[in-house]
């Protein structure tokens, strides 16, 4: 029961940090965040390579000069498909699709206090 609760407090977490939805994982990260939802990761995932003319930045704020990694709200709409989640929604922005889309994965696995 421990395991479990831990399990989904983790996968919450996850979900919480996701929907900023201008981030750019590690795809490590990625696969660490599939596994805890048991799904496969697809590598396509990780394919794209961002420009810093868009104003990529590592975590200590400098601007990167490239950098290849995993879009959170693609993730995002990746687990969904996995969990067979409607994420289908009409927000014009990235935050708010994110958002969207990590509280209908919370609500189909129960996740959020309001669903128990």
């Amino acid at each position: 029961m421990k395991d479990e609760i831990k399990s989904e407090d983790k996968r919450k977490e996850y979900l919480t940090e996701l929907s900023f939805g201008h981030a750019i994982l590690t795809e490590a990260y990625a696969k660490e965040i599939c596994s805890a939802f048991n799904v496969q990761y697809d590598k396509k995932l990780s394919m794209k390579q961002y420009d810093s003319k868009h104003g990529v930045f590592d975590n200590e704020g400098n601007l990167k000069q490239g950098l290849k990694g995993v879009n959170d709200l693609d993730l995002l709409y990746y687990l969904a498909k996995m969990l067979n989640v409607n994420a289908s929604n009409s927000f014009m922005g990235l935050g708010f699709q994110a958002q969207f889309v990590a509280e209908e994965i919370k609500k189909s696995l129960k996740l959020d206090n309001d669903s128990k």
